[in-house]
């Protein structure tokens, strides 16, 4: 396990004891192997901190028939589960609501094998055994992932400035819709084998190369941190880094709030504006649009946790502070842990 997840740090160009770091570090890692149970804490701080670098991780569902485990049910992964050639889910493709999309992965139904996938091989058990390269049929979501990965492969080469999140958002906006067979039943309970995916259980559709890619063309919004903020203050909201892909230019600038309590933008159509909170806690989130010199319009979105600073107790009269002192001290180091912790969250 130690080895697997300083692979994927090394993959994404972070540094890793006793190695050298990477000097083209991938900005896609695909991931075509399982575990048992949940996400662990090393596996989850491993894709948190590799995300943050910029790399989309992309993981096989699993071939359980049964819902997720490790790594596809850890946070900030797409996770892919598997079909067959008719769109319904394969018989051993686990699912559920962590799945964010579906790709052939090959089947079994077929007895002259025409169903299943064929790949290239060999049987090296850690590295290839030299002559000893061949092509086989399988079948198996770790077929499925790696299309998916070669799809935002293809998206980032027509828009390098989509992030990990735009990656997913735009190869899920550009799925085709799951199949229905009128024989089948529909996903809905581990070990029904071969069924009807539906959004709840397959993710958002069919993995669909050619309107993957017109998503990718719409410009990257992209917008600047935001930290965690106290009631009553005025923050900068910063789109100016966006870009259109090569050729086009972007045209226009739209801010809006989405969620939280009533806040104050002062200029919604600019790249860069400031928006003053309200005197209350709560969730904002702010999202920006941006259309380009074509019409296409990209979209992403920032969140910001407001919280009130912990207000100190009256001093009584004759001095000292002793424990009521003490007591607010404390809660202020409570309230700065929190602000640090919502903003880690955010990450």
């Amino acid at each position: 396990m130690a080895d697997l997840l300083d692979g994927l740090r090394w993959a994404a160009g972070l540094p890793v004891a006793g190695v050298p770091q990477n000097p083209t570090p991938a900005r896609i890692i695909s991931l075509s192997f399982g575990g048992d149970g949940p996400c662990s804490p090393a596996y989850q701080e491993t894709i948190d901190a590799v995300t943050q670098a910029g790399a989309l991780v992309l993981v096989a569902a699993g071939n359980a028939d049964a819902p997720l485990t490790r790594p596809a049910n850890c946070q900030r992964v797409l996770t892919v589960a598997a079909v067959r050639r008719d769109g319904s889910k394969a018989d051993y493709s686990s699912f559920g609501a962590g799945v964010a999309l579906a790709a052939p992965g090959g089947s079994n139904e077929a007895a002259d094998r025409s169903s299943l996938l064929l790949s290239t091989s060999n049987s090296g058990l850690t590295r290839p055994q030299p002559q000893d390269n061949y092509y086989r049929h399988d079948m198996g979501t770790s077929f499925a992932a790696p299309l998916a990965a070669g799809v935002a492969s293809l998206m980032l080469s027509v828009n390098p400035a989509l992030t990990p999140s735009q990656l997913v958002q735009r190869l899920q906006a550009g799925t085709r819709p799951h199949t229905v067979q009128a024989h089948l039943p529909v996903c809905d309970r581990p070990g029904v084998g071969v069924c009807n995916c539906t959004a709840s259980t397959c993710g958002a559709g069919l993995l669909d190369a050619k309107l993957a890619l017109q998503q990718a063309r719409a410009p990257a919004a992209l917008i600047a941190p935001l930290a965690a903020a106290a009631p009553g203050a005025t923050l900068t909201l910063d789109g100016s880094q966006s870009q259109a892909i090569a050729g086009y230019s972007v045209q226009r600038f739209e801010w809006q709030q989405i969620e939280g309590p009533p806040a104050q933008i002062a200029a919604a159509d600019q790249a860069s504006t400031t928006v003053r909170l309200g005197a209350v806690e709560g969730v904002h989130v702010f999202q920006l649009s941006v259309t380009d010199s074509a019409g296409r319009i990209g979209r992403e979105r920032v969140r910001v946790e407001v919280l009130a600073p912990p207000v100190p107790p009256p001093v009584a009269g004759g001095g000292g502070g002793g424990a009521s002192g003490l007591l607010w001290v404390l809660g202020l180091w409570a309230w700065v842990l929190a602000l640090a912790w919502s903003m880690r969250q955010r990450r």
